[in-house]
């Protein structure tokens, strides 16, 4: 007797980024895969039980709660922009450069979802992540998805801190920052770059 094979989420989605970064012109074959990988990182992946709705005031912004910062996964096509344009700036510089690629990574939120890609397609030594996120929900639930994809490695740090104030020790090759809502009218996107 035949039986049908066991689906695992977990290493399904690195298929899902692959062909996900090919599609570089099909909208509809990216919100699709997308959409399979939302499904992943809800239901299999992450713990959605707390429904926090409370944004953090900052000096120079708000700070959107985790269940508004998931939402933004559901932009599909800034999503697949975002994702596709930090692979290909990454993919750039790995044939320029020596290793890793220092990646600086601020408003994580609870999915990572920018750097989620980066970490199918390139290897440990090739990437290394810094990420800053200042909901300490958002933290939490981004820190268990990347241990529970099994990805730490690739982090050199996962801090819980206000971007604005952070001060590094470090130069980056390449700077992600998705701390901007509203046309810059309540996330604190301009300070954190002055």
């Amino acid at each position: 007797m035949n039986h049908p094979k066991a689906i695992n989420p977990i290493s399904d989605i690195k298929s899902l980024f692959e062909e996900l970064m090919k599609s570089t012109n099909d909208n509809v074959t990216a919100i699709n895969l997308l959409k399979e990988i939302e499904i992943i990182l809800a239901e299999e992946l992450i713990d959605n039980t707390d429904e926090s709705l409370a944004d953090i005031g900052l000096s120079q912004g708000i700070a959107i709660n985790p269940k508004l910062a998931a939402q933004c996964f559901t932009d599909y096509l800034r999503t697949h922009r975002f994702m596709l344009g930090a692979y290909l700036c990454t993919l750039k510089l790995l044939n320029q450069r020596t290793k890793p690629i220092r990646i600086l990574y601020a408003g994580t939120g609870p999915y990572a979802t920018i750097v989620l890609p980066l970490l199918y397609l390139f290897s440990d030594e090739e990437i290394s992540i810094t990420a800053i996120e200042i909901n300490n929900d958002s933290y939490v639930a981004a820190s268990h998805l990347i241990s529970k994809l099994e990805k730490e490695k690739y982090f050199n740090s996962f801090l819980l801190t206000d971007a604005i104030t952070y001060t590094p020790n470090s130069k980056f090759d390449i700077i992600i920052s998705e701390t901007m809502d509203k046309a810059l009218t309540r996330e604190p996107q301009l300070a954190i770059f002055s």
